[in-house]
């Protein structure tokens, strides 16, 4: 019984001297974390756009006949000077929703990457290229103009998702996303993350190095932070 009480108290012995070393170690070795890390700055996102388009080239994987895809290839003879009389339809076309995501700061000339997803019945959008196709923002104008080449994957999630795609580079960005930073006097901070305690930490570390009582914490997601004078050319 001796034995057994004195394993066990060189067991807890152990135990508690290696987590007192832990904690050590947690302190000594703990890196600072990044304010960049854990904010974001109102209006600084993705800007989401989309189009609808046409995929050619297909080997006869295409919608056929769907109603949409024929009246978008009349539609689009019509803009190359042509005038078919009747109906078109084409197992090698697919009709297609284009979807990209404009980084905060676009600016015209920068390429983004594009996904493309079938709405009608192709089976396969394989070896297909897609057509100059707009892409709008919520406001209705055309922000990007996507074209290229479809790219499914490899094998194996070409075979599982062949109707989706991806055009790295896909997308010309046709207008400035601007957010005229230059000409505001204050800035709204919001936390990923929640928490009371983190939202002070941050304003009180903000105030701290830039001299004065510039963040003002409103609640546990938002600080408003006042632009001082001397950063106002230089934001």
């Amino acid at each position: 019984q001796n034995r057994k009480s004195s394993l066990f108290d060189r067991e807890y012995n152990m135990k508690k001297i290696i987590l007192i070393f832990t904690l050590i170690a947690t302190q000594v070795f703990a890196t600072p974390t990044r304010i960049k890390d854990l904010v974001t700055i109102k209006g600084v996102r993705e800007n989401p756009v989309i189009g609808y388009g046409l995929v050619i080239g297909l080997n006869g994987t295409g919608d056929g006949g769907t109603d949409i895809t024929s009246q978008s290839l009349i539609r689009m003879f019509k803009t190359l000077g042509l005038d078919p009389q009747k109906e078109v339809s084409s197992a090698n076309v697919a009709s297609v929703i284009v979807t990209a995501k404009l980084p905060p700061f676009a600016r015209i000339g920068q390429k983004v990457d594009v996904s493309i997803s079938s709405i009608g019945d192709a089976n396969s959008l394989a070896g297909g290229t897609l057509l100059v196709t707009p892409l709008k923002g919520g406001d209705g104008k055309i922000y990007a103009i996507a074209e290229g080449p479809l790219s499914i994957g490899g094998l194996n999630q070409g075979a599982n998702f062949a109707t989706g795609g991806r055009i790295p580079d896909g997308a010309i960005v046709e207008q400035d996303i601007g957010l005229n930073f230059e000409k505001r006097n204050a800035l709204r901070l919001s936390l990923k993350n929640p928490d009371f305690t983190t939202n002070a930490r941050i304003s009180r570390t903000i105030n701290r190095e830039l001299g004065g009582k510039f963040a003002l914490p409103k609640d546990a997601t938002t600080i408003d932070l006042v632009i001082p004078e001397y950063y106002k050319r230089r934001l």
